[in-house]
């Protein structure tokens, strides 16, 4: 009797591999759009994006940005709410998707400044946090931390306690050197004025 043996292509094995191992609608391509559009920002010394895509991981994309400390406010504003548009646009469904922007190595000495947004969740889907809300945090972000006797600025919408569906609040955390320099920030840009504090100074 004759066995009539079947072979199938190492390429069509190959790919049913990697779609097993991928559980998500790719976004590689997209990814690589956004992450361009935001390196050609001034003042943008680094943005890399990390892209998880599996069964086990999840989908995943988060944009680490670090920025120079005399960035303009206007271009880090209109950067922030275009990587909320082209989100959006894309499409990234199931996916959790954040941007973290921090400043440059080079400028910590003038103090480490920081800001977070989570776009989605992944209990809870869509975060209300709109390309507005991001505009204006990061333009916010920026002069604040510019602002004289600024030591640094943390900022993070949604706050770190959100839990529930619906929920856009925002943490805003800022050191000052002193009092008087709280007072001058607070009479710029009203909305830090019970976000401020003395930074402490070490002892001896």
């Amino acid at each position: 009797m004759t066995r009539t043996r079947w072979r199938v292509p190492v390429a069509v094995l190959l790919a049913s591999v990697l779609a097993a191992c991928t559980a998500f609608e790719d976004r590689q391509d997209e990814i690589d759009s956004i992450t361009a559009a935001m390196r050609s920002v001034p003042g943008v010394t680094r943005a890399e994006p990390t892209y998880v895509n599996s069964t086990s991981l999840g989908a995943t994309f988060t944009l680490a940005v670090e920025v120079r400390h005399a960035i303009s406010a206007a271009s880090l504003q209109q950067a922030g709410g275009r990587f909320v548009v082209e989100v959006d646009d894309h499409g990234f469904p199931e996916y959790i998707v954040s941007l973290k922007v921090q400043t440059a190595s080079v400028d910590r000495a003038e103090g480490s400044s920081g800001a977070s947004f989570r776009l989605t969740d992944n209990r809870l889907g869509r975060n209300p946090v709109s390309a507005d809300d991001v505009a204006g945090d990061l333009r916010l972000w920026a002069e604040a931390m510019q602002f004289p006797g600024v030591v640094s600025v943390q900022l993070s919408r949604p706050a770190e306690s959100a839990s529930e569906p619906g929920v856009n609040d925002r943490r805003l955390d800022i050191r000052v050197a002193d009092r008087e320099a709280g007072e001058r920030l607070a009479a710029r840009f009203p909305e830090t004025s019970r976000h401020w504090r003395v930074e402490a100074r070490p002892a001896g």
